[in-house]
């Protein structure tokens, strides 16, 4: 089973994407941070939410804001290969 559950900050302004004959979509990435042998170490995850709790996130989500969410991990190919 795939489920994660994550709890950081909101690193960036959510963008709601609300296109006509789509469902709302909203973006935006999660920092996390941990503790290491090299010092404390970041890791930003992309999310991304869909229908009411996209539209629920766009109204209430800001940069800094503590939250945690419970989700999936799903891996892409970026452009570097």
């Amino acid at each position: 089973m795939n489920q994660v559950y994550l709890e950081g900050s909101v690193a960036n302004a959510p963008r709601l994407l609300d296109q006509e004959g789509a469902a709302p979509r909203l973006i935006f990435s999660l920092m996390t941070t941990h503790r290491s042998k090299a010092g404390v170490k970041k890791e930003y995850y992309p999310i991304r939410a869909w229908n009411q709790l996209a539209r629920l996130g766009a109204q209430r989500l800001t940069p800094g804001a503590r939250v945690v969410v419970e989700g999936y991990l799903t891996q892409q190919v970026g452009p570097e290969g």
